[in-house]
């Protein structure tokens, strides 16, 4: 089955503002812009003529459209009637109204989270516990690392902080997850974690924990200074007592002691640091995409970390992943902060560090 949705990238507001204006009245839109400034996002649909009420603005960091990486553009993702989208903050309850319009059977319930939201976890678990298996679900992490604070979701032409949005397709979906990350053998314990934030390991302060295993494990010195650079290389991936190992993305140090990380982290857990290269990157790359072989994927959640992690050789992930469906006008990839989608025969999970590839069927 095809995509629920035509895509299409725009290079301007200008450009997009046409696009959407040319448009049947019916129809929805999800407007991925990427690489966008946190302010200039806010006033997007300001700066528009067409109508937007009922379209839903996401910022992501970028974008792969047919094989290549775009981190300056719009993309549109028009569907052929009026979204139906369900918002969730920290803790809204889901509206029994809003239940039951969605339709039973083989959907897919497409999710954007912002990726600061503390408990988005628990956000996830409340949906899984409305629908459970009634939907397939896929989606991204959204927002800006460095201004976590700033809306990254806009719905109804009203700009939301650190909430989630699940849009309803009356599709099923097949989803892959691969990541490529190796643990090490010697694990950890988390003894104090609340939310994102990892506060101990072994009862001792998580950065001087994690500083200290870099240092021991990798003999790589790793400061404040030099953390946003040296860290995406060594995350952590959380054991976990029913389902897949997960990864969590240590993003920044809060008062020289604990862990900001991209996903909840749950106390007593057991986490090992990871590592990664080139090599084992392709390799979940190609993995990733032969899951949907002989057609290949039609959406790509791929975290942004593996791009900054890559450098210049990310541009051969981005081919990988576009495959034989990857010159059509509905085949994706989303650069985010964190994948979602569930893991094996387990629940719905928030990922780090990963590539969600998924086939509409």
């Amino acid at each position: 089955m095809s995509a629920p949705y035509r895509a299409h990238i725009c290079g301007s507001v200008a450009d997009l503002d046409k696009h959407l204006s040319g448009r049947p009245n019916n129809h929805g839109a999800i407007v991925i812009a990427a690489g966008i400034a946190p302010e200039e996002f806010v006033g997007l649909p300001s700066r528009l003529q067409s109508p937007t009420r009922t379209d839903v603005f996401v910022r992501v960091p970028g974008v792969i459209f047919k094989g290549h990486l775009q981190t300056s553009c719009y993309l549109v993702l028009q569907t052929s009637q009026a979204l139906n989208p369900i918002i969730l903050s920290s803790h809204t309850e889901i509206p029994p109204s809003r239940q039951a319009a969605f339709s039973h059977g083989k959907s897919t319930l497409l999710l954007f989270v912002d990726w600061a939201l503390p408990n988005i976890d628990e956000r996830l678990m409340d949906l899984w516990d409305h629908y459970g298996h009634q939907f397939a679900y896929v989606g991204a992490g959204v927002g800006h690392l460095e201004a976590p604070d700033a809306p990254s979701i806009i719905v109804d032409d009203t700009a939301h902080v650190k909430t989630l949005v699940g849009i309803p397709f009356p599709v099923q979906t097949s989803a892959t997850v691969k990541h490529g990350w190796l643990p090490e053998d010697e694990p950890m314990v988390v003894t104090k974690a609340e939310g994102n934030v990892l506060h101990e390991l072994n009862w001792q302060p998580a950065w001087p924990v994690y500083q200290k295993y870099l240092r021991e494990h990798f003999d790589v010195i790793c400061t404040e200074d030099n953390f946003n650079r040296l860290a995406m290389g060594y995350p952590l991936v959380m054991q976990r007592a029913a389902g897949s190992p997960i990864i969590r993305d240590p993003v920044a140090i809060i008062d020289h002691s604990a862990l900001l990380c991209v996903g909840q982290l749950r106390p007593q857990s057991v986490i090992r640091v990871c590592r990664g290269d080139e090599a084992s990157m392709t390799q979940a790359a190609r993995e990733a995409t032969s899951a949907h072989l002989p057609n290949g994927p039609d959406l790509v959640i791929d975290c942004v970390s593996r791009s900054l992690f890559l450098g210049d050789q990310f541009d051969r992930e981005a081919a990988i992943l576009a495959t034989s469906s990857g010159d059509t006008d509905s085949s994706v990839g989303i650069l985010s902060i964190g994948e979602i989608a569930t893991v094996g025969q387990g629940t719905l999970s928030f990922l780090n560090k990963s590539i969600v590839s998924a086939r509409f069927l």
